[in-house]
């Protein structure tokens, strides 16, 4: 028993020592700076059936262009290189972020194809991405599983040491016993989504995934479990729950979106006090989200995704459900022991007395 106990709390020490130093592991990734090439933004009378042309001279591919269009009808907008049309859109009230993946020079054409004039205010920006190794804390979100794992193989270790003492005290305080851990399991079926937004760092532990966007990798009615991260160490290909969108950079004006969306990142860059992401859904037939995502949108990555397990999470998180589980666990603990058959009492001399007459 003392060799157990001596190696529960040396692997629990191990366990914390290794979690209050995971920041020491550094590795390498290759980080973006974002700077800009074209800044281009004017408010332009076009006459009827008139173009205009932005020439943009891009020398970093995989560079972000924005364009902002607000006009009083109806324009085209094609982004071209060289002669191959790449982006073409149409409407009144444009604005769209897209990754330039070549270097060179794009033209931005701005189309009135009305039989009349329209007044037309645009902004045409181009950010080059400029990569450079920095160093990450890569290992750095194992510090909760490690410091919680390491403090319940200590505690382990008085049940350990004083084995005799407490089997006492369950004979003596069964009843109190039961009573504590009923209690404690209805707090965790009504505080279990608090509970594991703590542990997690995070206000939405787990999301529940609806709609196709991120098929073929997650299905609708499948759970991620999402985890709160920094969010310089967020990387490209990971994937968010944001909440809060942005279609101007620099403006802290976020949207607020009605549902969590849950999207992969396809590219980062700082842009000011923040940091802001470009995400994508995996479904093959989806192309780039039109917005951007700000580091404030941010509730957390997705670290586990446990298929179809969501039906059952969300029948569990309805009201109905905690009535139930709540009104099982009393039955099982309180009802169920009471409604057992009692064994009779019988004293040393048997079961009848002199003359066949029931004693005791």
């Amino acid at each position: 028993m003392r060799r157990a106990l001596i190696g529960v709390v040396l692997i629990g020490v191990v366990l914390i020592l290794i979690g209050f130093f995971t920041e020491v592991f550094i590795s390498y990734e290759e980080v973006c700076i974002m700077r800009m090439s074209t800044n281009t933004s004017d408010t332009y009378n076009f006459p009827a059936n008139f173009s205009k042309s932005i020439t943009c001279n891009v020398s970093e591919p995989d560079s972000i262009l924005r364009v902002g269009l607000l006009a009083a009808s109806p324009m085209v907008v094609n982004v071209a290189l060289g002669e191959d049309v790449e982006f073409m859109w149409e409407g009144s009230d444009l604005r769209r972020n897209v990754i330039l993946t070549s270097a060179g020079t794009w033209v931005v054409k701005i189309l009135n194809n009305n039989n009349m004039s329209n007044s037309c205010t645009y902004t045409i920006t181009v950010k080059e991405f400029q990569f450079k190794q920095e160093p990450t804390k890569l290992l750095v979100w194992l510090r909760t599983p490690l410091l919680v794992s390491g403090g319940f193989l200590i505690s382990l270790s008085v049940p350990l040491q004083f084995h005799n003492e407490l089997k006492l005290l369950l004979v003596k305080y069964k009843k109190k016993i039961e009573i504590f851990l009923a209690v404690t399991l209805i707090g965790v079926f009504i505080f279990s989504y608090q509970i594991a937004g703590f542990i997690l760092q995070t206000s939405t532990p787990w999301s529940v995934a609806t709609g196709v966007s991120m098929q073929p990798t997650i299905y609708e009615g499948d759970m991620a479990i999402i985890q709160g991260t920094a969010p310089e160490n967020l990387v490209i290909n990971d994937t968010i729950l944001f909440d809060k969108i942005t279609e101007t950079l620099g403006v802290e004006n976020f949207q607020t979106l009605e549902t969590p969306v849950l999207h992969r990142i396809v590219e980062k860059f700082p842009f000011g006090d923040h940091w802001y992401y470009m995400t994508q859904g995996d479904n093959p037939y989806l192309t780039m989200d039109e917005w951007l995502v700000p580091d404030e949108g941010v509730i957390g990555k997705a670290i586990l995704i446990i298929p179809k397990i969501g039906f059952v999470l969300a029948w569990l998180g309805t009201l109905q459900a905690k009535i139930f589980l709540i009104a099982l666990i009393i039955f099982v603990v309180f009802v169920l022991p009471s409604l057992k058959p009692r064994k009779k009492k019988s004293d040393s001399f048997g079961q009848t007395g002199v003359g066949g007459v029931s004693v005791g």
